[in-house]
């Protein structure tokens, strides 16, 4: 098993009560992961275990030492440029060689951006400084939750390639989505949450009037 696998076995997780519980699952690298699920189900929560931001109440969740997640290592005041931005990464993850950063920064078109503060973008334009970061760092995994949240359908095209070129280089992508039409035209596997179990289905499943019970 690679030691970038994600391994979660009879793993529970709540606060006052009880969110997930008896969740079991191995992720592997090149693999493109979405976790499906109404509002409250659980979706965000099983992201933030598998990221280490949160820890289960019971049972183990193995993953790789660093797991991209957007924004999630960054100070809540942040200050800097989208230039420092993208080369701020956490401790053992090293910055892409040059070229791909400059790839990267063509690729979501941040070029007119790249001297500008965070704070002062628009909320579309931060959500795409913080998934383009991703890409400059060496992460064994990334991990979004709705990646396609105000971008517009140029960009979403542009993650999109790029998500499917990072797992299919050895990276792990695991997102959360309501988008089930994306979903099945991009991932690999899908996991539906409801009433805090995660069940594995058929990605094309995803779009059939039966699992859309799940949203009732």
């Amino acid at each position: 098993m690679s030691s970038n696998a994600i391994v979660c076995e009879a793993v529970d997780f709540g606060y006052t009560h009880s969110i997930l519980h008896s969740v079991e699952f191995t992720l592997r690298t090149g693999e493109f992961v979405a976790i499906l699920g109404k509002n409250g189900s659980g979706k965000t929560t099983l992201l933030r275990l598998i990221s280490r931001i949160l820890h289960p109440t019971r049972g183990t969740l193995s993953t790789p030492p660093v797991i991209g997640w957007k924004g999630c290592d960054l100070p809540s005041y942040c200050p800097f440029s989208v230039e420092e931005i993208i080369h701020l990464h956490p401790p053992h993850v090293h910055p892409r060689s040059p070229s791909d950063i400059q790839h990267i920064i063509s690729r979501f078109n941040l070029k007119p951006l790249i001297s500008r503060a965070l704070e002062t973008l628009s909320s579309g334009e931060q959500h795409r400084v913080l998934l383009a970061r991703l890409f400059c760092g060496t992460y064994p995994a990334i991990v979004i939750d709705e990646p396609l949240t105000a971008l517009d359908p140029r960009q979403q095209a542009i993650l999109s390639e790029e998500l499917v070129r990072f797992a299919k280089t050895g990276g792990l992508v695991v997102v959360a989505s309501h988008d089930v039409h994306w979903v099945t035209s991009i991932c690999n596997r899908a996991f539906a949450v409801k009433n805090g179990a995660v069940v594995e289905i058929p990605v094309s499943h995803v779009v059939t009037p039966e699992f859309q019970l799940i949203y009732d």
